[in-house]
């Protein structure tokens, strides 16, 4: 633990993409906290969560620790990208900053995505497949939320989208992007980079949600 303590904290670059993770998922908890009933605010905590374990586990650690340990991280890891976190991100967007009315109708949909990804998972652990289907998601995620922007007409809701919607579409745009350019290759893979670029988003997105919270009461919290 001290070893990768000293390699964590003595890196500027590791430090800058663990950082944000924490700030987001302390944000989504006060969120939940103020607003348990919200659908939105229960997603967005499940969300930030995924995301903070994501860009905070300590993959290095367990082969430190117990080479085998390695298997079972793997395995986690495969369970958390390509099952729980395309789910909670489409299901985020169908809720956030309100449900979609298709829910309505269809309450199951949200469950579609976590059905494919445990197909994906089981049938074809490991594979490219898997990684794909986590860009989608994160694609779909953006398009769903900009479909959320342009058919929300009230000035708060208006508001609201221009800086939580907003903000959030900026986070995961920017990451689908470095993904995808890492994906095909089109610039050449830098850890550094990644995490700077990373780090970039996530914070935008932090302090968008922040002012959307503060100053439209979004979630409907009103800050005194």
């Amino acid at each position: 633990i001290g070893k990768w303590l000293r390699i964590t904290l003595g890196d500027p670059y590791i430090l800058l993409g663990i950082l944000p993770g924490y700030f987001l998922l302390i944000l989504a908890f006060i969120v939940f906290l103020l607003c348990p009933g919200d659908p939105a605010a229960g997603a967005f905590l499940l969300l930030m969560t995924a995301l903070f374990q994501v860009s905070n586990l300590p993959i290095g650690l367990a082969e430190w620790i117990d080479p085998l340990a390695n298997i079972a991280i793997a395995r986690a890891i495969d369970v958390l990208l390509v099952v729980l976190m395309p789910f909670f991100l489409i299901r985020f967007a169908l809720v956030f900053p309100h449900p979609k009315p298709i829910l309505q109708r269809l309450p199951w949909l949200t469950y579609v995505s976590l059905a494919i990804g445990l197909l994906i998972s089981v049938l074809s652990p490991y594979s490219g497949l898997g990684w794909f289907w986590l860009l989608f998601s994160m694609v779909l995620t953006v398009a769903i939320l900009i479909h959320n922007a342009i058919t929300m007409l009230d000035a708060v809701s208006r508001a609201q989208i221009l800086w939580g919607v907003g903000g959030i579409i900026f986070g995961f745009g920017v990451i689908s992007l470095l993904l995808v350019a890492n994906t095909f290759e089109l610039i050449e893979f830098n850890e550094n980079f990644n995490n700077l670029v990373s780090a970039t988003a996530l914070m935008g997105m932090g302090i968008c949600l922040a002012i959307a919270i503060t100053r439209y009461h979004l979630f409907d919290i009103d800050v005194i």
